[in-house]
């Protein structure tokens, strides 16, 4: 006797009775109740974790940041006996469930079994504390090179000068201290505009510091009349000193001007 066939997981009873004892039939024992009963269970369904598909190369590469929407697939879901928790944006095509992300970090993905009486996930996954299958993707920081000290020297020529080491890039590093207008030495910083999601090559963050410098008119000179000797010499003093004139010349009626 049972109560109906069973179509849930469950610990189920079948109990076995016989009708009074009649001709060919009798009794295993002077009683007309249930002779015996047998115990059996029906166990949950197993599902296999689903798996998050990272890409490191090629096509469909997700796995670091490029200042664009990446997404992953969540391979081996099935949307009939599993819900997803994401908190970013998720997205359920032809049967196929992605996840997507921007920003360098790491994603937790959180599948649930929408009918835990009757399903279980197999034990090879990682689970949070309610049992929900837990996956994981980590978005990586994009590398770049540090700028190299390009080693020119800026000459003074009355207009305010900027010093770039070799390989910076606007786009995604920062500057300061990099202008002068008159000569000596200066030291420039230089920074990656978004740390969150860049890296120089060793994985570091920190700013770098580079030693420049602004030589002044009347230095270029004096070393090029140190080189120069007789008539040739003093040809190039002179010349030397007329454009050191001149500068001061066209110094003060800028000046002038600017008063006025």
């Amino acid at each position: 006797v049972i109560d109906g066939i069973p179509t849930e997981a469950g610990q189920y009873t079948v109990s076995v009775r016989m009708t009074p004892a009649s001709g060919n039939y009798y009794y295993a024992a002077d009683s007309d109740e249930n002779i015996g009963s047998v115990m059996f269970t029906i166990t949950p369904a197993t599902c296999a974790v689903p798996t998050l598909t990272v890409v490191s190369e090629g096509e469909g590469k997700n796995d670091t940041y490029t200042g664009s929407t990446l997404q992953a697939l969540i391979d081996g879901f099935d949307s009939t006996r599993m819900d997803v928790v994401y908190g970013g944006v998720s997205n359920l095509s032809g049967g196929s469930l992605y996840v997507q992300a921007v920003g360098a970090g790491t994603y937790s993905v959180t599948l649930v079994l929408k009918n835990q009486n009757n399903y279980v996930w197999a034990k090879d996954g990682v689970f949070d504390s309610d049992g929900n299958a837990v996956l994981t993707w980590t978005v990586n920081k994009q590398k770049v090179a540090r700028p190299t000290d390009s080693g020119k020297k800026l000459i003074v020529n009355g207009k305010i000068l900027e010093y770039f080491p070799d390989g910076f890039d606007p786009a995604i590093m920062t500057i300061t201290d990099n202008r002068s207008g008159y000569g000596g030495t200066f030291t420039a910083t230089v920074g990656l505009a978004d740390p969150d999601n860049y890296e120089w090559e060793d994985g570091t963050t920190d700013a770098v510091s580079y030693v420049w410098r602004v030589v002044g008119s009347n230095t270029v000179f004096a070393a090029v009349i140190g080189s120069l000797s007789g008539a040739v010499g003093v040809a190039a003093a002179l010349a030397a000193v007329q454009y050191v004139l001149y500068r001061k010349k066209k110094r003060a009626e800028a000046e002038a001007e600017a008063v006025a």
